[in-house]
């Protein structure tokens, strides 16, 4: 891939319209990317024009446009997806409107790290192989797969996908619309990647074609180099090293990755030299046939999905994180919106405070550590009802001691004091309690007596004649009074009061 060019474009520009021109991403053979601004949605997106020297051509721009539309039916998240299309009144420059990626292409990803480890060049080509079968069931060939149209972008979670670019030159083998375009690309390509088919220009090209370069790509993951790297430094033209990949290769892959301090199994060998076979015939039929296979020798497990009628297959989640390796790239919790416009992501939650453990202070064994296990759950319980029960037994025993006080306490009449007179010692006599008739209905008076003070003769009790009003033998008496209800109670020696009712 070129260098970009920023001085197509320059940025600020408003191109067609309504895409503001942020930066130049890349340039290639056929057109420069840049990103931009929709300003109608305010969302980022990658634009694709047409480099100036090639608008002319009536070849490129139907190329140009094949571009846009070849995958328009091919539902897949491993193929890039266009919003728009069309040539500007400007510039008459034909351009595409894609999605934004973020991440990097393989070929960007292999020269920073020299070459990728056995798991993540299954994932990375798992992933390929998914679109590649969309793509050859629709009819398609893409024919210039190579690690420069294998981009690396991430999912939210982290984990790393892949989108194939680049179906300028693809093939469409049905006939229809594009027909045309069949003798016209049948020699285009990247010779380190290229099949024997399309350097001969056989007009039979079909998808094994793509699978042979799939292969090729897997090499030069695992060793770092492409297969051809050696051949091409020792052969003096192009055209030579052309004639000597028609042949297929002669040396085991193994003993040609060894000089590279590169081990690979014994099976490699036998797995290469049917994946790059000269002829069509003797290769793999589907891409995903061709990578389950590279699992097994490479001896990754892969966490299939059940095959499906049409032989779709998938990894889960669980293996796509565990066989990212280096590729994985931890989510960055509230970083900034890529989208100007769009409001940044909410931050998440602070973690909970760690739970403590069961008696520890201050929360003691009603914690959150302690109801936590199932077998604290019990004990909570038992606890509950011992509490509730000492509770209602505390509850019935005061209801029982105040009904008693009620019952046996009445108004307390206190001792009757009477300052004896001429300097006499005042007696003291006990109050009887009031007795009241059984037709009075009113509750009995809990206020307390006040006594009340009679001067007493020299002897021990007042007196007082009781035959004159009752004609029965006198009998001596004491007298009381009530302050709150103003009532003289009399009490006889030897007198029952009960028997006059």
């Amino acid at each position: 891939m070129a260098e970009p060019d920023a001085g197509l474009l320059a940025p600020g520009k408003i191109f067609h319209g309504h895409y503001e021109v942020v930066r130049c991403v890349s340039t290639g053979a056929m057109g420069a990317v840049y990103e931009v601004i929709d300003q109608k949605t305010l969302r980022r997106r990658a634009l694709k024009v047409m480099l100036p020297g090639l608008v002319g051509s009536p070849e490129m721009r139907e190329r140009f446009k094949l571009e846009a539309t070849v995958t328009a039916d091919i539902v897949s998240e491993h193929i890039v997806e266009t919003f728009d299309a069309d040539v500007d009144a400007a510039t008459g420059a034909p351009f595409l409107v894609m999605e934004l990626l973020r991440g990097d292409d393989l070929a960007n990803v292999l020269g920073d790290r020299g070459k990728l480890s056995p798991p993540e060049i299954v994932l990375v080509l798992s992933q390929a192989a998914r679109a590649l079968d969309k793509t050859h069931a629709a009819g398609i060939v893409h024919r210039d797969l190579k690690p420069e149209n294998i981009f690396i972008t991430y999912r939210d979670d982290g984990t790393p996908r892949i989108k194939l670019l680049d179906f300028g030159i693809a093939k469409v083998l049905a006939s229809g619309q594009h027909a045309g375009m069949k003798q016209q690309t049948i020699n285009l390509g990247t010779p380190p990647y290229m099949s024997p088919e399309q350097i001969l220009g056989e007009g039979t090209i079909d998808h094994r074609a793509d699978l042979y370069a799939l292969a090729h790509i897997a090499y030069a993951l695992l060793v770092g180099e492409p297969y051809w790297l050696e051949d091409s430094r020792k052969l003096e033209s192009l055209y030579t090293l052309l004639l000597h990949i028609v042949e297929g290769a002669k040396e085991p892959a193994s003993v040609r990755a060894r000089r590279y301090g590169v081990e690979l199994p014994q099976a490699f060998d036998a797995w290469f030299t049917r994946a790059t076979w000269p002829k069509p015939d003797g290769r793999f039929v589907k891409a995903t046939d061709l990578v389950l296979s590279l699992a097994q020798v490479l001896g990754i497990p892969l966490d299939a999905r059940p095959m499906t009628s049409s032989g779709d297959w998938d990894l889960t989640a669980t293996s796509v994180r565990k066989l990212a390796g280096g590729l994985y790239r931890p989510p960055t919790p509230g970083a900034p919106s890529s989208n100007p416009g769009m409001p940044a992501p909410v931050p998440p939650l602070p973690p909970a405070p760690a739970l403590r453990s069961p008696g520890a202070a201050p929360y003691g064994p009603y914690s959150n550590a302690a109801m936590a296990t199932p077998a604290a759950q019990p004990a909570k319980k038992s606890n509950r009802k011992t509490i509730g029960a000492v509770l209602l037994l505390a509850f019935v025993v005061g209801i029982g001691v105040a009904a008693i006080v009620l019952r046996f306490s009445g108004p307390a009449d206190a001792t009757a004091t009477t300052p004896a007179a001429g300097g006499v010692t005042p007696t003291v006599v006990a109050a009887a309690p009031e007795v009241r008739a059984p037709s009075s209905a009113a509750a009995p008076e809990a206020l307390p007596a006040a006594t009340t003070a009679t001067p007493a003769p020299s002897s021990a009790s007042a007196t007082t004649p009781a035959a004159a009003t009752t004609g029965k033998a006198a009998s001596p008496t004491t007298t009381t009074t009530n302050p709150a209800t103003k009532r003289t109670t009399k009490k006889q020696t030897g007198y029952d009061p009960l028997r006059e009712l």
